[in-house]
């Protein structure tokens, strides 16, 4: 298909997408959800057969007990928003990269590596609601849209099998995996915007406040990040600066404070890893 055409057709399909997310702000994105949760189901079982499994079964039972609640709380507030979603919570063995990521369709991985930094079950809370609203937020989706226009890899946009139908070669699936949030297997990190970061924090420490996790906890995460030097992992190495997110977590606070004190339980900061 020619990239004119191509372009045309993302661009006339982008005008028919626009909607506001659950925070409030506009967003453009045209590809099928249906299609991104078949997409990310299949990166999310290529990884597991890449990646061993954690054996620690205290850590494991610790991050789907959060993640339980996390859900729980998401299926409660976004009820619309997660409708599609077949949640999958894995803990990979991976303790030299501190990530964490959750695919459209709710495909989560934790890998081992971030559980030192996150500390606390609710630090984990943090990270793990930061990711959940990538997804719940189409952050992904916006990025794909941006990411076929770039590449001109569109063939179709109706049904298909696999991502491999759209996107054919490696090079260009793992770009669009990195995309959704989980291209590190295939060599390819792409951060979020500055503005889908702040967004997702902000999304994030409300819903584990919501969930009855202390929302103080998400700022530390930074504090953490920040004692590992301004080169530190890259599923922290994206804009905004630490500093900065600090700072805008400190802020959200009181507000986050409100979702906590109505939650029907509160855990605090929960277990420590």
């Amino acid at each position: 298909m020619n990239k004119i055409v191509v372009l045309c057709l993302v661009t006339s399909l982008s005008v028919l997408a626009c909607s506001t997310n659950v925070m409030g702000r506009s967003s453009m994105a045209f590809m099928p959800e249906s299609m991104l949760n078949k997409m990310g189901a299949e990166s999310y079982a290529d990884q597991k057969k890449q990646l061993p499994i954690s054996k620690d079964q205290r850590s494991s039972e610790i991050v789907h007990r959060v993640a339980q609640r996390l859900i729980e709380k998401c299926k409660e507030m976004y009820p619309s928003e997660v409708e599609g979603f077949q949640w999958e919570v894995s803990l990979f063995d991976d303790p030299k990269t501190p990530n964490a990521y959750a695919m459209p369709g709710g495909k989560i991985g934790i890998y081992t590596g971030i559980l030192p930094i996150c500390e606390t079950e609710s630090g984990l809370a943090a990270v793990m609601g930061h990711e959940i609203g990538h997804a719940i937020l189409q952050h992904g989706n916006e990025r794909v849209t941006t990411q076929l226009v770039t590449t001109g890899a569109i063939t179709a946009v109706g049904a298909v099998a696999s991502v491999s139908d759209i996107f054919g070669d490696e090079t260009t699936k793992g770009a669009v995996m990195g995309a959704l949030g989980a291209g590190a297997q295939y060599g390819v990190v792409l951060p979020f915007s500055r503005g889908n970061e702040s967004e997702a924090d902000d999304f994030g420490i409300k819903l584990m406040a919501a969930a009855g996790y202390d929302p103080s906890a998400a700022p530390q995460i930074w504090q953490n990040m920040k004692k590992l030097g301004e080169s530190g992992p890259e599923y922290m190495s994206t804009h905004p600066s630490h500093d900065r997110r600090i700072q805008d977590l400190e802020a959200q606070m009181p507000a986050a404070m409100k979702f906590y004190e109505k939650a029907p339980q509160k855990y605090g900061m929960g277990d420590r890893f």
